[in-house]
């Protein structure tokens, strides 16, 4: 998963790529317990999450923030209540792992109370950041506010 448009903010392909979200995490949501592949999607929050939180505006995901955080945004809203408590160990697999301002040898893989405080942190600090634009500060402080 993983859109990158070619050159422009494109509200359509930030609508798409958050709605895909939103799907993925409804299905966790409703058959996650249920259907052992639909719970490995989890690891699609993970790596939405940490494209959207983990990286600094120097990175590669640095000029896509705008796309990533409503996506990443989507997860916290649909799921959470539940993410907060999720503890998947990933066993130090490379792809649970974090974006250049999340040091996973150091913190930790995976799901964690540590790494969820963090994105709430991570969700206030861009919703004051002057490189995004409103919207998209608007939907950070939402996030951060539903994960308190």
């Amino acid at each position: 998963m993983g859109p990158y448009p070619s050159v422009e903010e494109t509200r359509e392909a930030r609508d798409r790529w958050t709605a895909l979200n939103a799907f993925a995490a409804h299905l966790v949501k409703s058959y996650g317990n249920e259907i052992e592949r639909l719970h490995r999607f989890r690891l699609y929050a993970l790596w939405t999450i940490r494209d959207a939180l983990e990286y600094g505006f120097k990175s590669r995901y640095g000029k896509t923030f705008w796309l990533h955080i409503p996506a990443a945004a989507k997860w916290v809203e649909i799921l959470g209540s539940e993410m907060r408590y999720w503890v998947d160990d990933y066993d130090n697999a490379p792809k649970a792992g974090g974006g250049t301002v999340w040091d996973a040898d150091e913190r930790g893989y995976g799901f964690s109370a540590e790494r969820w405080a963090f994105w709430r942190e991570q969700f206030c600090r861009f919703s004051t950041h002057k490189r995004l634009n409103k919207e998209t500060q608007r939907i950070a402080a939402e996030a951060a506010e539903r994960m308190e």
